[in-house]
């Protein structure tokens, strides 16, 4: 279960640092971590995860798996005095997949987090706002039935990639396609194809109050 403490607040910039120690994470190899110095003032972002133009990806920290929640259209900050989240929806499988293969943003890195997949040259920004994210342009080829699972076939072999990765695209592709993560994912490669599997990372952010804007003057 990777749960959020009440204390943090979506939308709230925290330091690299306290991000990494917040986020409580246990069972299925998703160990718990203890702070981490990033070096500086980094920070990186916390929403609740899918829905409202928001998509998970699962990048690495330590080598364990560390969900990460990006607003549309996977900005690295938003205003918090905006009255309403984003409303673009950047959460396709196909653009989900093409920012997590494009690795951490530059505050991500600095709080330690990584990717360990292979680069994709050629793959579209998932920053272009010109790219809807479709199938046929991302590299990637995406099937979603309703009936069964999304089966995604990737542009590398899937040798390449170990057991964490596989992990990671699994579960971005879960949540992409479903905001608690319950769907099936069949995942095929140049080299062949997986057995159909489901992402095993339990996450319950709960129900959090929106952000203040300032500090609450009769706060003690």
């Amino acid at each position: 279960m990777i749960r959020l403490p009440a204390a943090v607040l979506p939308g709230a910039a925290l330091p690299g640092a306290a991000l990494l120690a917040a986020l409580l994470l246990t069972g299925c190899e998703i160990r718990s971590t203890d702070a981490i110095d990033a070096g500086g003032p980094a920070t990186i972002q916390v929403f609740p995860g899918g829905g409202g133009g928001r998509t998970l990806l699962f990048l690495r920290s330590e080598g364990a798996l560390m969900p990460v929640a990006r607003p549309a259209p996977y900005e690295s900050s938003v205003d918090p005095g905006a009255a309403e989240p984003p409303t673009a929806d950047p959460s396709t499988t196909g653009r989900a997949l093409a920012a997590l293969f494009a690795g951490p943003l530059p505050d991500e890195r600095a709080a330690g987090l990584t990717d360990g997949l292979p680069d994709l040259p050629g793959l579209p920004n998932p920053l272009d706002d010109q790219w809807d994210g479709g199938s046929g342009e991302s590299g990637f080829e995406v099937e979603v039935r309703d009936d069964g699972p999304t089966s995604v076939t990737l542009p590398v072999a899937l040798g390449r990639l170990d057991d964490m990765a596989i992990r990671q695209v699994v579960c971005t592709v879960a949540y992409a396609r479903d905001d608690e993560g319950r769907g099936a994912v069949r995942l095929r490669g140049t080299d062949g194809a997986l057995e159909t599997t489901a992402c095993d990372a339990d996450i319950d952010t709960g129900s959090l109050p929106r952000p203040r804007t300032a500090p609450d003057p009769d706060a003690p």
